[in-house]
């Protein structure tokens, strides 16, 4: 199979006990039918830790581990390390486990694989690059083909339209290399406009829409709490700029934080490389390009009320708020379900909307 990757994938490194934010706590762990039924067979003291924690889905679907009060996974220890990878070996480790944060998508003989910055390693990866992100790709015979339903022609249509996504985000462009890409952003939503020729909604005129997408709505999970001190910097934001207006706190923290643009580029560059291909088999092409422009726009204020609340934001910093914001929207089935379904019905994400959003965040 050829697997297609970043070529910043190669650099990513699980830091294990090291991370302050681990994955193996706060959203529920998910088993495959395998990983389950060989867990079901393991004996001794693991064996019955297993099975007092293993609550079976649907036949054939494995089963999700019960967490602890705290929301942790039953088997991270106080090293923060696992009990299953310690005692059993990496190979015992159901797919979930296996390959978080990375994404593993199939299409036909093709398999892209990228880190999710839901984790905060890959989310400094994104922020501390400087030149343009590109794809590479190789055979790995050992992976199989599996078969599938995939339109090839619908396939390579989208393959093209994400090439041309890319040029426009790196395309040169003189002096406004950096400073432009809002308006890249809304050149992009346009072709996905074009290949999919479908729209609903007009702009919600005078409303703040970042803050709109920023609200939570009814039922929302909360995976991190940490994100919930992200929208407290941000009412704290929104609250000062009610007599002056917002534009001057961005034009502030563009100034001062030089290396923002490019970061948020590395971000953009993700969610259409991760979303984009996905639409082959739904048709959502503008659904996945609405998720990267909506969440350009909601990262850039959340990092603009953290320049505002603290003074100040270095690289890591923004890195904390793309991978807070990755696990609160993509990493919550609830939640990422809600977004995708609004993109396609509610007005406030209609493509007026998100332009009239994308040009008030210059």
């Amino acid at each position: 199979m050829k697997i297609v990757v970043p070529d910043y994938y190669k650099d990513f490194k699980c830091i294990a006990g090291a991370c302050e934010d681990t994955c193996c706590a706060g959203w529920e762990v998910d088993v495959d039918e395998d990983s389950f039924r060989r867990y079901k067979s393991v004996t001794g003291d693991l064996g019955k830790r297993l099975a007092d924690v293993m609550i079976p889905k649907e036949e054939g679907e494995g089963c999700t581990f019960r967490l602890t009060p705290d929301k942790r996974c039953p088997f991270l220890n106080e090293k923060k390390l696992c009990d299953i990878y310690t005692e059993l070996g990496e190979s015992a480790l159901c797919e979930t486990c296996t390959y978080f944060p990375r994404f593993v998508h199939d299409y036909g003989s093709v398999r892209e694989i990228g880190p999710a910055p839901s984790c905060f390693t890959a989310a400094q990866l994104m922020v501390n690059r400087t030149d343009r992100t590109a794809l590479e790709s190789y055979e790995d015979p050992s992976v199989l083909v599996c078969p599938n339903d995939i339109d090839p022609d619908s396939y390579f249509l989208l393959k093209s339209f994400r090439e041309k996504a890319f040029n426009i985000l790196w395309e040169d462009s003189g002096e406004k290399a950096l400073s432009d890409l809002p308006e890249r952003i809304i050149r992009i939503l346009e072709e996905a406009m074009e290949v999919q020729k479908r729209e609903i909604g007009s702009c919600i005129k005078g409303d703040d829409l970042p803050a709109l997408w920023l609200s939570p709505f009814d039922g929302m999970e909360v995976i991190n709490n940490d994100w919930n001190m992200l929208l407290n910097e941000h009412e704290s934001l929104c609250k000062a700029a009610a007599d002056v207006g917002m534009r001057r706190f961005y034009e502030s923290f563009t100034k001062k934080v030089t290396f923002a643009e490019e970061a948020f580029r590395q971000l953009v560059f993700y969610y259409l490389y991760r979303y984009v291909l996905e639409a082959v088999h739904d048709g959502r092409l503008l659904c996945a390009v609405k998720t990267a422009a909506v969440a350009y726009v909601s990262v850039k204020r959340l990092c603009v009320a953290r320049f505002f609340v603290r003074g100040g934001l270095d690289r890591d910093e923004m890195a904390d708020i793309f991978h807070l914001y990755s696990r609160q929207i993509e990493h919550s089935d609830v939640n990422f379900e809600f977004y995708r379904e609004a993109y396609d019905t509610k007005q406030e994400y209609g493509i007026d909307a998100i332009n009239k959003a994308l040009g008030d965040s210059v």
